[in-house]
């Protein structure tokens, strides 16, 4: 695989974190304070993943819009997106995603 360098742009996530539980997702149990998000991102299918973990807002209250942040990834060589996902562990062990019915959400961007 081939990557390059771009100008490294740090990135604001706002999510919505009832997108991981029941009964939007009915594979997975309703959400609750325990449920820890992580985001997920490459660059185009790299499979050069890196996580971020997104927190609540005003915690310790019980907050379903999440925040996190990353740093945009290395383009992956012919790449003109950046796809990116999210999973959410509970208490119990189970885990659950949103990603577009495995698809990724995808964002253009400019490799210069």
């Amino acid at each position: 695989m081939r990557y390059f360098r771009r100008a490294r742009k740090l990135i604001n996530v706002f999510y919505d974190s009832l997108r991981l539980a029941s009964p939007a997702n009915r594979s997975c149990p309703k959400f609750d304070d325990s449920t820890t998000v992580t985001g997920h991102v490459m660059s185009d299918n790299s499979g050069k993943i890196t996580k971020f973990r997104l927190k609540s807002l005003n915690p310790p209250a019980v907050d379903y819009v999440k925040v996190g942040t990353f740093t945009t990834p290395d383009c992956y060589w012919g790449s003109d997106e950046i796809q990116i996902w999210f999973t959410g562990i509970d208490d119990y062990g189970n885990i659950c995603y949103d990603s577009k019915f495995g698809q990724n959400y995808s964002f253009p961007v400019i490799c210069e």
